[in-house]
């Protein structure tokens, strides 16, 4: 009796290891489907990391040629929001942008940040990064990782300060 138990334990640890094709399908889509990542901004003297996104608050859409995303952290005074709909990028996967060249050409392309941190006016608490280089180094279906680095300014103001970070995620 111990030695057919002790094989039934070695033949079930020996098949947990397979997968089937239908188990690698099913993996694969999980993996595709789990969100994560990191976002930073440095503005105005400090750094704000996204290190913990909140993905049920935050939004991300995307489509071919289009990319959407609203990323939050519920402990961060600052969100980031990004637009781009350009019919070229997806084929690329890569692209430079230069603004404010990019926002007057075809196509929309929008970065901004909410920092809720920020005094004066609520409506100055949006800062938009009008000026400088957006780089996207990689997009696909389920990722972006791209750098920005300029200026920007609250909205209704044109008093611009320097603005530069990063995105890494996975959706």
């Amino acid at each position: 009796m111990k030695k057919l138990l002790i094989f039934l334990l070695v033949l079930l640890s020996a098949c947990q290891g397979e997968t089937t094709p239908e188990s690698a399908a099913v993996e694969g889509a999980e993996a595709a489907s789990v969100k994560s990542g990191t976002a930073s901004v440095t503005m105005e003297g400090a750094t704000h990391e996204l290190n913990n996104i909140n993905w049920a608050t935050s939004l991300v859409k995307s489509a071919p040629g289009e990319i959407q995303l609203s990323l939050m952290q519920d402990d961060n005074p600052v969100s980031l929001n990004f637009i781009i709909e350009d019919a070229t990028l997806q084929a690329n996967g890569a692209k430079v942008y230069t603004f404010p060249d990019a926002k007057n050409a075809a196509g929309a392309i929008d970065l901004n940040f909410l920092n809720t941190g920020r005094k004066g006016v609520a409506m100055q608490q949006r800062v938009v990064f009008s000026e400088g280089s957006l780089e996207i180094q990689e997009l696909t279906e389920h990722s972006l990782k791209m750098t920005f680095k300029g200026a920007g300014h609250p909205l209704m103001t044109q008093d611009t300060f320097p603005i530069e970070g990063s995105i890494d995620i996975k959706f």
